[in-house]
């Protein structure tokens, strides 16, 4: 086999390693669609738009996600700023009613 010959096959296999990769990629995007899309066959065009299309829905419910949890959260932060002024007009109550025993008994 002549140098040229031997690089033409080194150059072959090369392509072949590359385009299986590239098939077995394909095949692992497909397999990570939702079951909805992973079970009938598809052109790859039509399996890059499906996944574009589940990623961007994707985002949407984490963006929608997000925006509740910082919505809970900020009830949370309402909630135990009241919880601190009921604690502390519990304290007043108590110092009230301290304050009115002494001076019931004094009296």
């Amino acid at each position: 086999m002549s140098h040229a010959e031997f690089r033409h096959q080194i150059h072959v296999q090369s392509e072949q390693k590359q385009r299986a990769e590239i098939k077995d990629n394909f095949e692992e995007l497909h397999r990570q669609l939702p079951s909805t899309y992973s079970l009938c066959k598809m052109s790859k065009a039509a399996l890059l738009q499906k996944a574009v299309s589940h990623l961007k829905n994707q985002s949407l419910k984490k963006s929608l996600l997000i925006d509740e949890i910082n919505r809970l959260n900020q009830i949370v932060v309402s909630l135990n700023a009241e919880l601190e002024e009921e604690k502390r007009m519990n304290a007043l109550y108590r110092q009230k009613q301290t304050i009115d025993k002494i001076l019931a008994a004094g009296l």
